[in-house]
């Protein structure tokens, strides 16, 4: 199961699928396609291999709020 979280809003879900270039691999940051790409930074990534609970995932985005000054 995938799921993606940006901004705190669920951007990706079991039913949806990253964009992918044909080779199978997932891409961050582009459009299908590869014709446009983010103009920006991406400050971090974090990646679990296990589906994070409600609780585990406000406690990351409180994290990385306080980190990078967002709150």
């Amino acid at each position: 199961n995938t799921f993606l979280y940006r901004n705190g809003a669920q951007k990706l879900n079991n039913s949806t699928q990253p964009s992918s270039g044909g080779s199978g691999q997932q891409s961050i940051g582009g459009e299908s396609g590869f014709t446009r790409f983010v103009n920006g930074d991406i400050a971090e990534l974090i990646i679990y291999n296990v589906a994070l609970s409600a609780a585990d995932r406000a406690a990351v985005e409180s994290y990385l709020g306080t980190k990078y000054g967002l709150f």
